[in-house]
């Protein structure tokens, strides 16, 4: 254990100290349209570690992508509108636009920022509505203000402040979303929810990259949506490129809330020091912990070409002998991702394919309270979907100078909770409202089960900007609780910056 003193440097070092500087690189965003066009040349590389996004291309030695304008020595300062107009019909989400613009700079040779802007106007149905106002919550996380009719509007301002005194060593401070994984989802930390506050250091050395993140959220405390409350999270990630093929890391992250029963805890010291376990330190706080830590491990194997496998395998809490009894112990909770992504797929250039499969057992990601849940402002830091759920993912996408075609097909089978009780799929659920100990399956609960198709045919109208109009169809099969089959068409304006089309419009 680190004397207090020293924790408070650590902390000082960690978050005060990006304020006044920065590091050079553009950060590839957590979005899933840049990560597939600069994907090839991202995996090419055996010295980029894929799994921590968002990228920086100082990495990469490519920043012409960008067209960033030099305005002397060692300046640099690039400004580009943001806009998502995508309307929906047919479709719960009827209409979702937002405005803004980003900027990015360089200033000598340690210091950058980036940052964008933007305010958004949506429409849902009525459904929708009645779930939005009833959390005080959109579908991404966001708290929203009411306009008038049945619009709701928010605004965003995201940034980052990075300083790179060393060229293994980069502190970054800011306000944004994460990734940590290879594939189209992550069960360690996915951009599913709202953007947060963080500090974050980051060590590059020979072929280990080890982050370790602050981050700030809020929440509400279940089962009142009246007034949020603060949270806290402690993530270390540690990415090792074993060989040039064969990449592994480690993930564990730390949960609890700003107060408990007894006083106003705030950031705790215990979660400052950057190279610590941190099961020692929760159980020593109490029996039971008030803390909620997870545990997980990556790889990615390059087996052929332009081709990754890649999976996940993560742990909330294991009991050897509970597990080989198959009884169903509730407090077994784990998660598994396997995949595989292939650029050039087939030998035909620009076309992309990315297939994986997700499941999570009940009551993973769950705790004593919705405040030391995993989560921020009601929305998983994981998957969408929560716990409790199986799917199915396949993406293809083909791009050439002027169009982007893309078709995705997903199957998800979960078991949504009922009433007051936790049965393991609403993170936001203390697992103290479970019935009993034992007989917990996956998918117990109403069972939901349904299949989406999703095409979509983009092109180029200004490509300095990166702007496409596009139109796309998706075809939803319920299968379970009620068969159905739904179409929807959408069409709009975007660029691929902040391009927001999501699998799952609101929690389930």
């Amino acid at each position: 254990m680190l004397p207090i003193s020293v924790k408070y440097i650590v902390l000082l070092f960690a978050i005060l100290l990006p304020l006044f500087s920065a590091s050079q690189g553009f950060n590839i965003p957590v979005n899933q349209q840049y990560a597939f066009d600069m994907g090839k040349i991202l995996y090419d590389s055996s010295e980029t570690h894929t799994s921590v996004k968002p990228l920086q291309l100082r990495e990469l030695g490519n920043d012409e992508f960008w067209n960033i304008t030099e305005i002397e020595k060692n300046r640099k300062l690039k400004i580009f509108p943001l806009l998502n107009s995508n309307q929906f019909v047919g479709e719960e989400l009827v209409s979702y636009n937002t405005l803004g613009f980003g900027a990015y700079g360089e200033f000598y040779k340690n210091w950058s920022f980036q940052s964008s802007v933007n305010a958004g106007l949506y429409q849902f149905s009525e459904k929708t509505n009645s779930i939005i106002d009833s959390t005080g919550f959109l579908p991404n996380g966001n708290k929203y203000n009411r306009n008038s009719g049945n619009f709701y509007g928010d605004y965003n301002f995201d940034f980052r402040i990075s300083y790179r005194p060393f060229h293994f060593l980069t502190l970054v401070f800011g306000n944004d979303k994460h990734f940590l994984g290879d594939g189209y989802r992550s069960l360690f930390l996915s951009n599913n929810a709202a953007s947060f506050p963080f500090g974050n250091i980051v060590l590059d050395i020979w072929k280990i990259k080890y982050s370790v993140l602050y981050c700030f959220l809020k929440d509400i405390e279940y089962p009142d949506f009246s007034q949020t409350y603060s949270k806290y999270n402690t993530i270390h990630f540690l990415s090792i490129n074993l060989t040039k093929r064969f990449n592994v890391n480690i993930f564990e992250s730390v949960s609890w809330s700003s107060r408990d029963s007894i006083n106003h805890r705030g950031y705790d010291i215990n979660y400052l020091n950057p190279v610590i376990f941190f099961r020692p330190v929760e159980f020593s706080l109490d029996d039971p912990s008030p803390d909620n830590v997870l545990l997980g491990l990556g790889f990615k194997y390059n087996f052929y070409r332009n081709y990754h496998f890649y999976g996940q395998v993560f742990v909330d809490d294991f009991l050897l002998s509970e597990f080989k009894s198959k009884n169903g112990y509730w407090a077994n909770k784990q998660g598994i991702q396997l995949g595989i992504r292939a650029f050039d797929f087939l030998n035909v250039q620009h076309l992309f394919f990315l297939s994986e499969v997700n499941l999570v057992r009940p009551f993973t990601y769950e705790h004593l309270s919705s405040l030391s849940a995993y989560g921020n402002q009601y929305e998983s830091l994981a998957h969408p979907l929560g716990s409790n759920f199986f799917e199915s993912l396949t993406y293809v996408r083909f791009r050439n100078e002027k169009f982007i075609f893309e078709a995705k097909w997903i199957y998800a089978k979960y078991g949504s909770d009922s009433s007051n009780v936790s049965l393991g799929n609403d993170l936001y659920k203390p697992y103290t409202l479970r019935i009993g100990e034992y007989g917990h399956e996956l998918f117990q609960g109403i069972l939901h089960e349904k299949i989406k198709h999703q095409y979509r045919i983009s092109y180029t109208i200004w490509p300095k900007f990166d702007l496409y109009a596009f139109a796309g169809i998706k075809i939803e099969q319920n299968l379970n609780p009620l068969a159905e089959n739904k179409i929807f068409f959408n069409f709009g304006l975007t660029t691929h910056f902040n391009f927001y089309d999501p699998d799952y419009l609101k929690r389930h």
